[in-house]
């Protein structure tokens, strides 16, 4: 969020919901304290995120996301930013 836009938003101890999309990053103030975030898959390396976890292998045919753990049914990924 380089331009401020969801600076209202922010809270430094706040439930996140995220999801990876392919379309437009965005914010959504679901309580004071608990925030959803639709995250663009090229936003990961603009925000410094070194792993991800997930319920499904996706990003495993993107370049510069590595599974590094497979085991039921859920996946963590390094990312190569």
């Amino acid at each position: 969020d380089s331009k401020l836009k969801y600076q209202n938003i922010y809270n430094r101890y706040e439930n996140v919901n995220d999801e990876l999309i392919n379309g437009e990053t965005e914010f959504e103030l679901i309580a004071d304290d608990h925030i959803k975030i639709d995250l663009n898959k090229n936003d990961i390396c603009k925000i410094s995120v070194d792993y991800l976890i997930s319920d499904n292998d996706e990003l495993n045919n993107i370049e510069k996301y590595e599974i590094i753990y497979n085991e039921h049914n859920y996946y963590i990924f390094k990312t190569n930013c």
